[in-house]
């Protein structure tokens, strides 16, 4: 009668546990990889050019355009830089309005927010700008033509873009020039605080 090797039962357990492993592995990639239903259920999308969809004033034409959006009614907001004013247009493209001439510096970005305010920012003036979708200036973040440094609690330095949290907050990345940070503000425009500082220099 053989005696049994206990070394090598531990083996075979091992083995099994690992192919088990192996097996449990492979199913969840697989689950992981497979599209769900909703995905399924999605029809597929494409899009297309439009060409000529805005229809310019008379005597008008596209200049260096910086930022685009929509509000909820459908209308286009344009950013235009030279000459810089922001171009409004309905949703089958024809010219409502224009405003801001003369007001901008260096246009940048352009956002709706979800009460149809049109926020722009100027990269040169160190500004982001909250205006009613008619031009009516109603908010201004930073100090007009002051570069702050990365801690300022009042100035930006080429304020590149701007977001909104649920509760109103505002975010400006404070980074087309040479500052390196988000910048937070309650939805009155009182400064909450900063987060993100320049990387160390490297020594040679």
């Amino acid at each position: 009668m053989s005696k049994s090797n206990p070394t090598q039962g531990l083996m075979m357990k091992s083995t099994s546990l690992f192919k088990l492993w192996l097996f449990a592995l492979s199913l969840a990639a697989g689950l992981a990889a497979a599209p769900t239903q909703s995905a399924l259920a999605q029809p597929a999308r494409s899009y297309e050019r439009v060409a000529n969809w805005a229809k310019l004033a008379p005597g008008d034409s596209w200049q260096e355009m910086s930022g685009v959006d929509v509000d909820s009614r459908g209308n286009i907001y344009a950013f235009q830089r030279t000459p810089s004013r922001v171009m409004v247009f309905d949703a089958r493209g024809k010219f409502l309005r224009s405003w801001g001439e003369g007001l901008f510096s260096a246009a940048h970005a352009l956002r709706v927010d979800r009460h149809d305010n049109v926020w722009v920012t100027d990269k040169k003036l160190h500004q982001v700008m909250k205006f009613t979708r008619d031009g009516r200036l109603l908010m201004t973040l930073g100090t007009r033509g002051v570069a702050g440094a990365n801690d300022s609690r009042v100035s930006l330095n080429g304020p590149a873009d701007v977001a909104f949290a649920p509760n109103g907050d505002i975010f400006v990345a404070d980074g087309e020039s040479s500052n390196t940070r988000v910048v937070r503000y309650s939805k009155k425009g009182k400064f909450i605080g900063y987060w993100g500082q320049k990387a160390p220099r490297r020594a040679n």
